[in-house]
């Protein structure tokens, strides 16, 4: 009997023992791919504002002329919409204008890049629109002071797109 019992025994620890692997294998696979996700989501994130770190230090539009001068004169209005800006259905590079040569913030729109990584191919997206100077996020079709850029990142192994915006005021 005592023999019996003793496989008995065994049986149970080696099921026991193979939860409990089985276990531990599940939680340090769902660890590294929330690892890899994660490095992946961060890599777009970083990416995207690499996208808006580049367009920030541009002109806020073509026709503005940023001279030292102009800008610390106390005369100059700070609420003007010159009249020369882009109009809201022209912004995006002129052309022969080619990403990363733009010269000012709205030639970012329409940009379309891909990015190698060692992760894979990162899908960059990027608009601009000018917005209203009450709210951030509402579309303006005519001239502004506030310009937009969103920038979207996609990649095929994130849940979803990554966004960010930046909003330029001319003044």
């Amino acid at each position: 009997m005592n023999d019996i019992s003793d496989v008995l025994y065994v049986i149970a620890a080696v099921l026991v023992f193979g939860l409990f692997a089985n276990t531990i294998n599940r939680s340090m696979v769902n660890t590294t791919e929330m690892t890899v996700e994660s490095e992946i989501e961060y890599n777009g994130i970083s990416m995207a504002q690499g996208i808006i770190e580049e367009a920030r230090v541009r002109v806020f539009d073509k026709s503005i002329n940023y001279s030292p001068e102009r800008l610390r004169d106390p005369r100059t209005p700070t609420n003007m919409v010159p009249s020369g800006f882009t109009t809201a259905d022209s912004l995006g590079k002129d052309p022969g204008e080619i990403y990363p040569n733009f010269n000012d913030f709205d030639d970012y729109k329409g940009l379309n890049i891909a990015r190698q990584t060692g992760y894979g191919t990162y899908t960059i997206t990027a608009t601009v629109f000018y917005v209203l100077t009450e709210s951030s996020t509402a579309i303006s079709t005519a001239k502004t002071q506030h310009k937009r850029l969103q920038v979207t990142v996609n990649h095929p192994d994130m849940r979803g797109p990554i966004t960010l915006s930046y909003v330029k005021t001319y003044y």
